[in-house]
């Protein structure tokens, strides 16, 4: 029993997620966290991009659009996290901090975390 609860509340064993969030949610300028537990070590792409009336939903956003900046591609070890340190932006308004990834499954995935500066 206590073998298969050491396993149920290890983070990593068999499991496949990552988490994403600001390292403070007070000064998110101050950038993002992605711990990752895919369970291998993988890329993570991340890249900062301004709102505008075009990005409607998760799908629209891109590290391809032009308006993306602070491009950068990490390769972060199972169990392990990498802080996604971006420019601060020279303009106001909302953005959005994008991660694409690719899962066990070779399927492409996406989170994004929002900010207005």
């Amino acid at each position: 029993m206590f073998v298969h609860e050491r396993q149920a509340h290890n983070p990593d064993y068999e499991k496949s997620w990552v988490a994403f969030y600001f390292v403070d949610s007070f000064q998110p300028e101050k950038g993002a966290r992605l711990e990752n537990h895919l369970g291998k070590e993988n890329d993570f792409e991340f890249c900062l991009i301004p709102d505008s009336d075009k990005l409607t939903e998760l799908g629209d956003l891109s590290c391809a659009l032009p308006e993306a900046f602070s491009k950068e591609t990490k390769t972060i070890g199972a169990g392990k996290a990498g802080d996604f340190l971006f420019e601060t932006p020279k303009q106001k308004g909302k953005f959005w901090v994008l991660v694409v990834y690719k899962d066990k499954d070779k399927t492409e995935r996406k989170k994004s975390l929002s900010f207005n500066f």
